[in-house]
């Protein structure tokens, strides 16, 4: 099942990264390259166009992983951030989720209507029984959010991530349909 269309939950409308045009895709690559997002992620190299072209043109045709921009139609129609699905295992209802706010946006909140959107594509939307992430060790701000969004930490990896010429650990933790 490939996860491309555009979707309303919730007052909220998700474009579907294969859906955005040219100048909202690099909309998205500006975010995803501010220090901000930049911080915490994985991968904290700057994203070229190229890159960030190929990567959005492979989503095309995966079932696998699905992303979206998220704007708030209560609000001016205001872009507020990116959730997205990844490592989705349809036989086994599980997914790891991926979201970050408009690091142009200061006012709370944004980050739990974000939470509160991508646990109602899971659940009602894909249908997912399990929805898990994974966060770096120190993240702390991160890691109490997603706390408080009802996530358990269930395990961690070792020397998980490579950055900035240190290796850190990452905890995993999941929340269940049920708990939802």
């Amino acid at each position: 099942m490939k996860l491309t269309k555009n979707l309303t939950i919730n007052q909220l409308y998700l474009t579907n990264f294969v859906n955005l045009d040219n100048d909202t895709k690099e909309l998205v690559r500006h975010w995803r390259n501010s220090d901000k997002v930049r911080q915490w992620s994985y991968s904290d190299h700057k994203i070229s166009l190229e890159e960030h072209g190929a990567f959005i043109d492979g989503l095309e045709e995966d079932i696998h992983n699905a992303y979206w921009l998220v704007q708030d139609n209560l609000v001016e129609a205001r872009v507020i951030g990116v959730i997205s699905l990844k490592e989705i295992d349809w036989e086994n209802k599980s997914a790891f989720l991926g979201i970050y706010v408009n690091p142009e946006i200061t006012s709370p909140g944004v980050g739990q209507v974000l939470m509160r959107c991508l646990k109602d594509l899971s659940f009602s939307v894909v249908n997912l029984d399990y929805l898990r992430l994974e966060v770096i060790v120190g993240n702390t701000r991160a890691i109490d959010f997603y706390k408080r969004s009802g996530f358990k930490e269930i395990s961690r990896i070792v020397n998980h991530v490579f950055r900035n010429g240190k290796s850190y650990d990452a905890i995993i933790m999941e929340i269940n349909r049920s708990e939802v």
